[in-house]
Parts: C-alpha cells; sequence; structure tokens
C-alpha cells in the first residue's frame, strides 16, 4: 500500500521545494511605496540556448513581488520597472530561494515647458524637406 503513495508523496514535498524569486521595492530612504503599476523583469544571464527562462511578473501595491513558478538554478539580471523611478538591477545566483530588496529613486521630473517645442506644418514635406508624392488611386 506504501508504494502506491509514494510516488504521490514525493511529488507534493518536491512541488513545495520549487525554488522562486521574491522581494520588495522601497524609496530610496527604505521606506515602503505605494505602487500603482510596477514591473519586475528577470532575465537569464547563462548563455545556453537550453537555458533561456525569461519572465516579466507584477509588483503588488504594497511592493512585493514572487515568481510563481520554479525558477531554474542560474545567475540572472532582476530589473525594476516602476513608473515614475530610475531603473535598478541586481544580478542574483539562484540555486535556492532567492530574496531582493530593491531601493529605487524618484526620476526627474519632465516640466511641461521643456515638452513645448516650435511645431512648423508644411503639407507634402517631411522634416528632412522631402517631397512627398501621395499615391494615385
Amino acid at each position: 500500500m506504501l508504494k502506491l503513495y509514494l510516488p504521490i508523496i514525493s511529488v507534493i514535498i518536491l512541488s513545495g521545494c520549487a525554488t522562486k524569486i521574491s522581494g520588495v521595492v522601497l524609496s530610496q530612504t527604505g521606506s515602503q511605496l505605494k505602487i500603482d503599476e510596477g514591473k519586475i523583469n528577470i532575465i537569464d544571464l547563462r548563455s545556453s540556448q537550453s537555458s533561456n527562462y525569461s519572465k516579466i511578473i507584477d509588483v503588488d501595491e504594497d511592493g512585493f513581488f514572487s515568481t510563481s513558478n520554479h525558477v531554474p538554478n542560474g545567475t540572472y539580471l532582476v530589473e525594476t520597472l516602476i513608473p515614475g523611478f530610475e531603473l535598478s538591477n541586481q544580478k542574483i545566483t539562484v540555486n535556492q530561494d532567492t530574496y531582493v530588496t530593491f531601493k529605487i529613486k524618484k526620476s526627474n521630473e519632465i516640466h511641461p515647458s521643456t515638452l513645448k517645442a516650435k511645431i512648423e506644418i508644411i503639407p507634402l514635406k517631411g522634416g528632412g524637406n522631402a517631397s512627398i508624392t501621395p499615391p494615385n488611386m
């Protein structure tokens, strides 16, 4: 009877041992952020063609993130993609559950006056003053 349950028990035990990458994104001072929308990009840095693991995961509103599936052992580049903040990344080696803490800096705000530009519309002329001839139909 034990032989019948042994494979099931093994699957349950091994599935609980899946390696994960998790962590938190904090402000530059180490305080918790409220994040409306954010992503973590995980890129496999191994050169083998068979090991091209790459994943983009969500950051929750409190700044926490975690992979939901097993992450193969190896070296990864983990980077933050949080609107309004500078990019941040860390190179990590995964051979067990790995916790990553990011302290990110607000990006410099762009003032509306710097976005104004003189726009001159010239019919049938591109930016390089090339003539554009519409096709005949």
